[in-house]
């Protein structure tokens, strides 16, 4: 506006302007934090414990069981499968939760292939979330009802709310 009014460009140029904008593109901002989803688990965490003001003040002590190593072998993993098994299947995101089996601490923690990757919700951690199982369910929730109701595989079973 200000160059309009001084006289360095006409009304044609400036309406231009205004409408094609100027051809700066910006980008989305990138998350820089090393393994974003067990950070922010450790975050909601202790902001559940201590509440937000005392964690904002800061002065806490945090020691986590993250395993750095695990860690980055976790994320080569889901990496490895997104390239194959993933594009194979249509699959466009996946997880990883490593636990200590003596201790059950978390060790390694991957809650989806990329953090900054918007087209797949990255900032959405898989494991934490409260998403469908879908039909992963089902040999579960059947091999119980064979198991406990001796029933076969030759008996029918309809895919209706059933109580086992």
């Amino acid at each position: 506006m200000r160059m309009l009014e001084d006289g360095y460009i006409s009304d044609t140029e400036y309406g231009a302007a205004v409408s094609e904008g100027i051809g700066f593109i910006f980008q989305d901002p990138k998350e820089s934090i090393r393994y974003a989803h067990f950070v922010f688990y450790v975050r909601e965490y202790l902001v559940n414990i201590f509440g937000e003001e005392i964690f904002e003040q800061g002065g806490l002590k945090i020691y986590t069981t993250l395993d750095p190593k695990l860690q980055d072998k976790a994320q080569e993993i889901i990496d490895s499968y997104a390239k194959t098994t993933f594009a194979n299947y249509g699959i466009n995101n996946g997880a990883l939760v490593s636990l200590d089996t003596v201790t059950r601490d978390i060790v390694a923690m991957v809650g989806s292939q990329d953090y900054s990757n918007k087209d797949i919700d990255g900032e959405v951690n898989i494991i934490t979330s409260l998403k469908q199982p879908g039909s992963s369910m089902k040999p579960l929730i059947y091999a119980r009802a064979f198991e406990k109701n001796n029933l076969s595989t030759d008996t029918p079973i309809f895919d209706v709310e059933q109580d086992f």
